[in-house]
Order: structure tokens, then C-alpha cells, then sequence
């Protein structure tokens, strides 16, 4: 299971959260929807996350709130109903078709 938090003074969170999230499939996780959430402050050098007030940033609660909720729902699903995988099998139908 992931999702991603993005923190920092420039732009480009959709661009990280995406790459991260979509190497994180490569990996072997589940990615459910709505599972990025970012604060950005303003562009070039500033204010941290907590120097800036972040914490009381509307939009990057309510995306954090969404994640998590979504994270857990998945996660309990995922425990409840496994997602079968056997690679080798996998491997050997596709070869097979190859042929």
C-alpha cells in the first residue's frame, strides 16, 4: 500500500507524487485513488511547512484525510481479500503465448 506527501517551497508536487507513486507500483504496491497529498509554499527560498502555518493549510488537510482514509479502506480490503499472484505461472502463460 502507498501514497505520498510532498513538502517544499517550489512547484512540481503532482510531478514527484506521480513518479513516486508510479515506481511504487514497480515495486509491488497497491495504490489506491486519492492517496497524494502537498504543501507548497511560495517559489524559491521561504518559510517551512511549520514556520509557514502548513498544519492549518485547508487543502493539504483535507487530501491527508482522503489518503489515510483511503490507505486504511484498502488496506483492510486488500488483508480481507488478497490479490493472488504467482509470477511463475504469470511467466509461463505469457511465453506460451509467445510462441
Amino acid at each position: 500500500m502507498a501514497g505520498v506527501i510532498v513538502t517544499g517551497n517550489e512547484d512540481g508536487a503532482h510531478n514527484v507524487a506521480s513518479n513516486t507513486l508510479f515506481n511504487l507500483t514497480h515495486l509491488g504496491c497497491t495504490v489506491p485513488p486519492n492517496v497524494d497529498s502537498y504543501w507548497l509554499g511560495p517559489a524559491g527560498p521561504g518559510p517551512s511547512y511549520i514556520e509557514a502555518g502548513g498544519q492549518k493549510h485547508l487543502y493539504t488537510n483535507k487530501t491527508i484525510r482522503f489518503m489515510v482514509h483511503n490507505l486504511v479502506y484498502f488496506a483492510k480490503l486488500i488483508k480481507d481479500n488478497p490479490i493472488p499472484t504467482d509470477i511463475n505461472k504469470l511467466y509461463e502463460d505469457a511465453k506460451k503465448e509467445s510462441e
